[in-house]
């Protein structure tokens, strides 16, 4: 998944504001090693509205999710829309336009937007410990019907 950028990446001097664009292109690359260095180890992860994915309260069980859906994506592609770090430098916001078609052809649009925390590890580098996405489950709930329909599992 191609990651374009349509959004200015900002200079803050957080050191989330790196952790958050190395984020962004290994999800958008499917490379779960690239997103594995960017969280803690107690990593929590909640998708909002609703339930369609289950919290995840540690980075071991994001990643499995990850493994999961990353096959399901085929020629679609990720627009950087928006890249917000607070002025306090820990929180960073991502806004994400997604687009194309799945592995099976169907076509699938999404927007996600990811508002990450971060903190100082005892190791001494900084990780994303938190993060809530706002995703549209309607648009993945419709791609997933349309797969079933077209015969594909």
């Amino acid at each position: 998944m191609p990651l374009t950028k349509s959004c200015p990446i900002p200079n803050s001097g957080s050191p989330l504001a790196p952790l958050a664009l190395q984020f962004a292109e290994a999800m958008t690359a499917s490379n779960l090693d690239g997103v594995s260095e960017t969280l803690a180890e107690e990593y929590h992860h909640a998708f909002l509205p609703g339930a369609m994915f289950p919290a995840f309260t540690s980075k071991g069980n994001y990643l499995n999710h990850l493994k999961g859906i990353f096959p399901m994506f085929g020629e679609i592609t990720a627009d950087l829309k928006e890249f917000i770090v607070s002025a306090e430098g820990d929180t960073v916001v991502l806004h994400f336009s997604v687009s194309g078609r799945d592995t099976f052809g169907v076509p699938y649009a999404n927007d996600n937007l990811f508002i990450f925390r971060g903190a100082k590890q005892p190791d001494g580098t900084t990780k994303f410990i938190v993060c809530k996405e706002f995703i549209n489950t309607k648009a993945i709930a419709e791609m997933m019907e349309r797969t079933k329909l077209e015969g594909h599992k």
